[in-house]
């Protein structure tokens, strides 16, 4: 008798001590789940019951007594009948809801980009993203399945390898040139990142934020978006001087002092821009 009641469980639940486990396999080691058993949900975490493989009941945050009427799924897939009290067998997951930031992304290969400037060229980037599990039962379903343990390691190369792909065909899309993409990184990240949404919810995911950090170019196109730049630079720094050059026709000898001791700082920035 003492043998049967150290192998059933009288209370289920999961403190998460790390910072990458999205999804954990409670331990059952053999043994039985009683009816009456409790069942502690912790914020940010979903528990799923699963029998033979098959999904069944989904618990949100909360504690719980397992009783037929909050488990009917699982109740439905043992064939228990009706006010069966006996013990059973079931598996427990723990899908953890939270967000999972700076994550890191990297083209290993050359992303092709059709520019009309510069004909077709070859870019790489980097930056970060996260995530959330936002499905649980999908993403148990699609990728965790049945491992004991399932963390961010795991996903990491499939999530890069669907980003840089939404990315890759985000740009061809969109058709932006080299000199736009170069100077709007923080407005390409968010388009970027609606673009990318869909192909995460097929998984029961949600890509919560995504940071271009860095995209680089050929040299040769670098040369040209640095030109670019330095021109886009002296037309702001020739402008001011004209304005500077009206106020003085009409300065007063305060705004002639003031504009005496802005001059020096205007001829630093034009030779720092040569």
């Amino acid at each position: 008798m003492g043998f049967i009641k150290t192998n059933l469980l009288k209370a289920i639940e999961w403190q998460d001590p790390s910072k990458d486990v999205i999804c954990y396999k409670y331990p059952m080691d053999g043994r039985q789940i009683q009816f009456g058993s409790k069942l502690t949900v912790r914020e940010s975490q979903v528990a799923i019951f699963m029998n033979k493989g098959k999904i069944a009941d989904v618990f949100e945050p909360g504690m719980y007594t397992l009783k037929a009427s909050n488990i009917p799924i699982l109740t439905q897939l043992l064939s228990l009948p009706y006010g069966f009290k006996s013990p059973f067998f079931a598996d427990v997951f723990f899908v953890n809801t939270k967000q999972f930031t700076n994550q890191k992304w990297g083209t290993s290969n050359p992303i092709t980009m059709r520019d009309k400037e510069f004909g077709t060229i070859r870019i790489r980037g980097y930056g970060s993203f996260a995530f959330k599990v936002v499905d649980p039962a999908l993403f148990l379903k699609e990728l965790s399945g049945t491992n004991s343990t399932y963390t961010t390691q795991d996903i990491e190369g499939f999530l890069r390898s669907h980003l840089i792909s939404c990315l890759s065909d985000c740009i061809a899309e969109s058709k932006i040139s080299a000199l736009d993409l170069s100077a709007n990184y923080q407005e390409f990240s968010k388009v970027a990142e609606e673009a990318s949404q869909e192909e995460f919810k097929n998984f029961g995911l949600e890509l919560t934020r995504l940071v271009i950090e860095n995209i680089s170019f050929p040299e040769e196109v670098e040369k040209a978006i640095d030109a670019a730049h330095l021109l886009e630079l002296w037309v702001t720094l020739w402008t001011t001087l004209l304005n500077i050059n009206r106020q003085r026709r009409s300065a007063t000898p305060q705004r002639m002092r003031a504009v005496r001791e802005l001059a020096p700082n205007l001829e630093r920035g034009l030779l720092l821009a040569k």
